[in-house]
């Protein structure tokens, strides 16, 4: 049950929550927008919830996120950064080293879930300002990392980040979960040991 509720939160909730926040859009709401620029914008719209009927049609069958299993994780982490850029119309800076090790399945979607979650938290309540997704392998650890240069957030007033769900999921798989937020910027850190993966 605690999976699925975090496939649901991370997933389909994130997708119709960025759908919500785009129909406030000044190009939906100004009387001058460009009519070709509102077109862009609601098929945008009902693209991104498009995916959340999917991901949740996915969700009933136990097939979550059946294309992960055959990416690596260099194209998982660039399928996410590419699929937040579309939806939001912004910029995400991605570094990654030359090579990535091969992980299983469960690992792959954590891994892309922490991306998708961190990015869309980047974007709401970071403003979106220095978005970043950096990748390293250092010492028989993978270590995978969202960052922004939004305002930050106190600790105890991160209950609505969907945190708790994200550490739950990277500790469930042997990883470990780290956050750090100040008024220059949120860096969310996962670490998973991979010295036993081929």
């Amino acid at each position: 049950m605690r999976r699925i509720g975090s496939d649901l939160h991370d997933g389909p909730a994130q997708l119709v929550a960025l759908a919500a926040l785009r129909m406030d859009s000044p190009l939906l709401l100004d009387p001058a927008a460009s009519p070709s620029h509102r077109k862009t914008e609601i098929a945008d719209i009902h693209h991104t919830l498009d995916e959340a009927i999917r991901e949740i049609r996915a969700i009933c069958t136990g097939l979550v996120l059946p294309q992960i299993e055959a990416s690596t994780v260099a194209e998982i982490l660039r399928l996410a950064v590419a699929e937040h850029e579309r939806r939001t119309a912004s910029s995400v800076s991605l570094s990654l080293p030359s090579r990535l090790p091969d992980l299983g399945t469960s690992e792959k979607i954590s891994i892309f879930r922490f991306a998708q979650e961190g990015l869309n938290n980047a974007w709401r309540h970071g403003l979106g300002k220095g978005q970043a997704v950096k990748a390293r392998v250092t010492q028989g650890k993978l270590l995978i990392q969202v960052l922004d240069h939004g305002p930050g957030f106190q600790s105890g007033s991160c209950e609505g980040l969907g945190l708790a769900g994200m550490r739950e999921r990277i500790e469930s798989i042997g990883g470990h979960f780290e956050t750090f937020s100040s008024p220059r910027g949120t860096r969310l850190t996962i670490t998973l040991n991979i010295e036993d993966q081929k």
